[in-house]
């Protein structure tokens, strides 16, 4: 799969092989040079696209060498806080939900927004405090997360780790201070 990703990046493919040109590829479309730049916009935005969707899937497996590699080989493409279509998650929520810590870490390192919601005003916050993903949580917290914001059902971090039974979660957001860190905006709410 990777290497259909590098080939779509390169505008690659077997059915675009032009013997006659200099590099053995043609551009898709007509060959013209308005289209021919179009094609590369539109490669490169299909291309974003996918990497989006393959770190999100690694973030999701809890896969860290899988997210690092696509972090370091497509660094240009990579956009750590990429949206899913049908509910608006991104990698960064991904990871939280299943409390994977070293993905968590790698994704927020590499820029991802942890005041960044889904589609129902869910942070990754909200998702690691539910699952009493202690280390997650922590993680978070250190890069600035809000603990009391709330999501559309109106439940904050530490509600969601009461209401869960996730005692050392919540000992963790109830003392939790963040010492004047600022506090990043929630965004997609």
């Amino acid at each position: 799969m990777l290497e259909d990703v590098k080939r779509i990046s390169l505008g690659v493919s077997e059915k675009n092989k032009d013997p006659g040109s200099r590099r053995g590829y043609r551009t898709p479309g007509t060959g013209e040079g308005s289209r021919r730049t179009t094609a590369k916009r539109d490669v490169i935005k299909a291309s974003k696209e996918e990497i989006g969707r393959l770190l999100f899937e690694a973030a999701e497996r809890g896969d860290a060498q899988g997210l690092e590699s696509l972090l370091t080989e497509h660094a240009e493409l990579a956009d750590v806080d990429w949206r899913h279509q049908n509910n608006g998650r991104t990698p960064l929520l991904a990871a939280c939900k299943d409390g994977h810590t070293a993905c968590t870490a790698l994704l927020i390192a590499n820029g991802a927004n942890v005041a960044m919601c889904n589609d129902r005003g869910v942070l990754p916050l909200h998702v690691a405090a539910a699952g009493g993903h202690y280390d997650c949580i922590l993680t978070l917290l250190r890069a600035g997360a809000d603990k009391m914001i709330r999501d559309r059902l109106g439940k904050s971090a530490v509600d969601w780790s009461m209401l869960r039974g996730h005692h050392e979660a919540w000992s963790l957001l109830t003392h939790w201070h963040d010492h004047g860190k600022k506090r990043p905006g929630v965004v997609g709410v």
